[in-house]
């Protein structure tokens, strides 16, 4: 029989969520490029990448559609390039999208190092978010 762990204090998550009625558009700083894919929204998805003069990804971000949300994820910036606005840029791009879309409540589930980020956007916490894995037949216990 499978064993269960408890997930370790790193993958411990934070679920936010937040209704917004207004969200204005941020655009990088300069000498970086925003670009959005939202071909795929009609069918619930959509993409944003921030890259640097080079060409090479500096942000990144996507958000899911369902009927009533919008489910934000992968939201990440690469270290080399923090603290310079690019998640701002990012989150607020998807959620004009979302918004476009017409979802006006939207869900994540994010480590602890963006909390900061989410907190300055008005998310909110929602509840403790944690996983648990178990694992194959082969693990040892």
């Amino acid at each position: 029989m499978p064993h269960a762990r408890s997930a370790s204090p790193d993958e411990i998550f934070l679920a936010w969520i937040r209704g917004w009625a207004r969200t204005r558009e941020v655009a990088p700083p300069p000498g970086y490029a925003l670009h959005v894919d939202d071909e795929g929204a009609r069918s619930g998805r959509a993409h944003v990448r921030v890259l640097t003069p080079g060409g090479d990804l500096a942000a990144s971000g996507h958000v899911a559609l369902d009927e009533t949300f919008a489910i934000y994820d992968r939201i990440v910036t690469e270290p080399a390039h923090q603290r310079r606005g690019l998640g701002r840029a990012v989150m607020h791009t998807l959620q004009a999208l979302a918004r476009t879309h017409g979802r006006h409540v939207g869900a994540l589930v994010a480590t602890d190092q963006g909390r900061r980020l989410y907190e300055s956007l008005g998310w909110r916490l929602h509840a403790p978010w944690a996983t648990a894995v178990i694992p194959g037949p082969d693990a040892a216990p």
